[in-house]
């Protein structure tokens, strides 16, 4: 990790690692998140990473900003389960993912990386319960 570039697939693991964080410890503000980013950002400093990257930080203050309306979207969405049923992981995933989709990355982007993530750090049926929402909210007309 001390390159200078991050793929963007690693900083989605970053941002998704943070907001994972934020969601645990009931922080999830801008104001506390604002706090974070100042570590992040003299971390940066003292590593030499991060320099030119940061898109970490946009999908977390996307998130953030937009945390109301995407969960309102994961309620729709997730048939049967109650937004508080979705373990915290699973729903940061879907919240990055739904956020990506919102800023035109391209659909097949956005949700093949939120499963690629589920898979990673969730298994397969986290992966597929994850595809499945996001397939149904890209052909929705919500």
């Amino acid at each position: 990790m001390n390159e200078m570039n991050l793929s963007r697939h690693n900083q989605r693991i970053i941002a998704l690692q943070i907001l994972y964080s934020l969601d645990i410890k009931n922080k999830f503000d801008i104001d506390f998140i604002n706090e974070e980013l100042k570590k992040i950002n003299a971390a940066r400093e003292n590593f030499n990473i991060f320099k030119k990257n940061t898109y970490f930080k946009k999908i977390i203050e996307g998130v953030i900003e937009h945390q109301k309306k995407l969960d309102k979207k994961i309620d729709n969405f997730a048939i049967d389960w109650d937004l508080k049923r979705i373990n915290t992981l699973d729903k940061n995933i879907l919240r990055i993912a739904l956020w990506e989709l919102g800023e035109e990355i391209p659909v097949g982007v956005a949700i093949n990386e939120a499963v690629e993530l589920a898979k990673e750090f969730n298994g397969k049926k986290s992966a597929a319960f994850i595809n499945g929402i996001l397939g149904k909210s890209v052909n929705s007309s919500y």
